[in-house]
């Protein structure tokens, strides 16, 4: 199943897509906050216009994930908006959306990539550590959700001197 998933740019047409994936699991495990209203009712205007970008998964018409590149500020990036629908999880779906998502922020020579989650979200905290993201010893300063447990920082698995030669974040 693995190589019959295409990724693919946001478009208008999957706009509702995006809405739909992300909602589903907010409400599983969470519920909406007006964070996440904002942002899956205006994909347009609250990522892709200040800088940001979307991917979707697909499986020949049938779209069954997504995640979003956030700019945070010039550089800085939040991988954001992260699902996959229920019965597609487990068949490296997520991974080659993340995959994506690094790709577009090299290709943007962004200085930082960073996500937060919930220690609810195990397999996606897996998931997220296995592509390179690193566990941070606080939550992000000014977090807009509430959920928000956990704060990661992609750190390039590929580029290890300059990882050695970077101070441990890690308490």
């Amino acid at each position: 199943m693995k190589n019959q998933i295409d990724i693919v740019p946001f478009s208008s047409a999957l706009r509702e897509h995006f809405y739909r994936i992300n909602a589903a699991w907010l409400i599983q495990y969470f519920h909406l906050e007006a964070i996440d209203l904002k942002v899956l009712k205006n994909p347009e205007q609250e990522i892709i216009e200040p800088g940001g970008a979307i991917f979707f998964a697909k499986i020949g018409p049938q779209v069954i994930g997504t995640c979003a590149l956030k700019l945070e500020r010039e550089g800085y990036f939040e991988l954001t908006k992260m699902g996959v629908d229920e019965g597609f999880q487990g068949f490296g779906v997520g991974q080659k959306l993340i995959d994506a998502a690094i790709a577009e922020f090299k290709r943007r020579a962004g200085k930082e990539l960073f996500l937060e989650s919930s220690r609810k979200l195990a397999p996606a905290l897996r998931l997220y550590e296995r592509a390179g993201f690193e566990h941070q010893p606080h939550t992000k300063s000014g977090s807009l959700y509430s959920r928000a447990d956990v704060y990661m920082i992609w750190r390039d698995p590929t580029n290890l001197s300059a990882r050695a030669s970077e101070p441990s974040t890690l308490a």
